[in-house]
């Protein structure tokens, strides 16, 4: 079994890009949903990184990747909910969509 596109593609990724799975955000707060969850504080350093790779940014994919980082965090494959899990993803979620480019 291969792996996929998406998979591939963020493989090339340098430890420094903030698309890549184990990059580490510079500025971070815990989240007040999923108090064991770290979020970043902006998604300044995804702006950032496409300035400097000549990248048009796109800030909803910027929260995207953080959801599905922090949901992997807190232990749910993405697409695959319990239902006693789906209130508290909803609440991550629309915590991690009201971050700032600040």
């Amino acid at each position: 079994m291969g792996s996929t596109c998406r998979q591939a593609w963020k493989a090339n990724f340098t430890l420094d890009c903030p698309f890549h799975p184990f990059y580490t955000y510079g500025s971070v707060r815990k989240s007040k949903v999923v108090s064991h969850i770290n979020i970043p504080t902006s998604t300044k350093c995804y702006f950032d990184w496409c300035d400097e790779n000549f990248v048009v940014p796109n800030e909803l994919a910027f929260k995207k990747d953080i959801c599905k980082k922090a949901f992997k965090r807190v232990g749910v494959t993405v697409g695959v909910l319990a239902k006693q899990n789906t209130h508290l993803l909803e609440a991550l979620k629309e915590e991690i969509m009201s971050i700032g480019n600040t």
